[in-house]
C-alpha cells in the first residue's frame, strides 16, 4: 500500500488511497482485460466512498447553540447522529 498509511485513517480515506492505488495499478498494468476489472473495482470503491461521505454529518445552528451552552464541548460531537443541512 501507499506509504504513511496510518491505522487510525478513517474509512473514507481508507477508501481513497485504495482507489489512488488501483488507478496507479492501471497504468503499470499490461492486460487490457485486467485494467478493466480494476477500472470495476474503482467504480464500486468510488460508490461506496461517495455513500459515506454523505453521510458525514454537518453541525446546524441547533449543534453550535447547544454546543455554546455546554461548556467544554465540542460542537463536531453534540447531535452528530445524522446529516443535516443548514438551519
Amino acid at each position: 500500500m501507499m506509504p504513511f498509511q496510518d491505522e487510525r485513517d478513517s474509512a473514507e480515506v481508507r477508501l481513497m488511497r485504495s482507489i489512488v492505488e488501483l488507478n496507479y495499478r492501471i497504468l503499470r498494468t499490461p492486460s487490457a482485460s485486467e485494467r478493466t476489472a480494476l477500472r470495476m473495482s474503482i467504480t464500486v470503491l468510488r460508490a461506496e466512498l461517495v455513500k459515506l461521505i454523505e453521510a458525514m454529518p454537518i453541525v446546524s445552528e441547533d449543534d453550535v447553540e447547544r454546543a455554546s451552552t455546554l461548556h467544554g464541548l465540542s460542537p463536531m460531537l453534540i447531535g452528530a447522529g445524522g446529516a443535516r443541512g443548514p438551519s
